[in-house]
Order: structure tokens, then sequence, then C-alpha cells
């Protein structure tokens, strides 16, 4: 079985690749499997398509497969099953590995711009200036929490009495 840290690594060279692939405009596309532990994988029960629709055009710009409940359970599955990997993951490993999604992120914003600009029917300029980078705020926020966060500490709740966290 791979760690989590080998999958957050494949999931991130394949984001990559499928970003390169398509340009910097959305394109029309299929989006017919999920990604679950680490692979892309194919729905327990595929169904009818449901169209992306960009609302400044009332146009498809992709159709993806809805999860059915067995979809679902499968991920929350492959997720409880990577947490303790995960969770055992050095902080700096951690810390790392966020950025690097930054830094992606930021690779890629132009195309992230773009997908936003169509997903939500909103001007690209606004996209490109606010929108897309929220989002690498977010990440960026959340490498610098990792980083310097307490995790453990003393916690006195109220009428006394300490807990270790």
């Amino acid at each position: 079985a791979r760690s989590s840290r080998e999958m957050a690594a494949s999931a991130l060279r394949r984001c990559s690749h499928q970003m390169s692939r398509r340009g910097s405009a959305l394109q029309a596309s299929s989006i017919t499997n999920f990604y679950i532990d680490g692979a892309w994988v194919d729905p327990a029960h595929p169904g009818s398509p449901f169209d992306v629709i960009n609302p400044s055009t009332e146009s498809a710009i992709a159709q993806i497969w809805m999860a059915s409940s067995e979809d679902v359970d499968r991920a929350v599955r492959a997720a409880r099953a990577a947490f303790q990997d995960w969770a055992d993951t050095p902080r700096t490993e951690r810390v790392r590995l966020v950025r690097r999604l930054g830094d992606e992120y930021k690779a890629r914003s132009e195309a992230i711009a773009h997908a936003i600009s169509q997903e939500m029917g909103a001007p690209i300029d606004l996209a490109r200036k606010l929108q897309t980078p929220v989002g690498l705020t977010h990440i960026r926020n959340a490498a610098a929490v990792l980083e310097r966060f307490d995790f453990e500490s003393e916690f006195v709740a109220a009428g006394g009495g300490g807990v270790r966290a």
C-alpha cells in the first residue's frame, strides 16, 4: 500500500499533467471517474452525466458523473485509511507538501482563473484578480498555520483539571 505522502505527490503530478494537457481555457470535457485512494476509478454505478453550466452563456462546459453512496463510502474509507499515515508524517514534510501545492496552484493560476470564470460565469478579470488569488492565500495560510501552530498544549477547562491535547 502506498503512503499518503506518495499519494499526495502522485496527485500533484497528475493534476499538473491534466492542467498542462487542457491549457489555459477549460474545454468541454466529460469526467467519468473519481480520484479515490490515489487512483482514478470508475463509478460504482455509472449513471447519467450531469452538465456543468457556464451561467454567463448557459452552455455546458463539461459533463461529470455524480457519485453514488457506494462511491462516497469508498472515498471515505480511503480517506480514513490514509489519515494515520498523514498524521504520522513529520510536520516539516506536511508543510513542504502544502507549499508545493501552493506553488503548483500559482503556476496554474491562469488556467484556474479560466475554470472559475467559466464555472461561475464570472468576468475573467474578477477571477484573475480576486477569486484565484484568494485560493492561493488559503493554501499559503494553511502552510503557515501548520508550521507555527502548537498542536500539543495544556488545556484547562472551566473549574480546573488540565488535559494534554
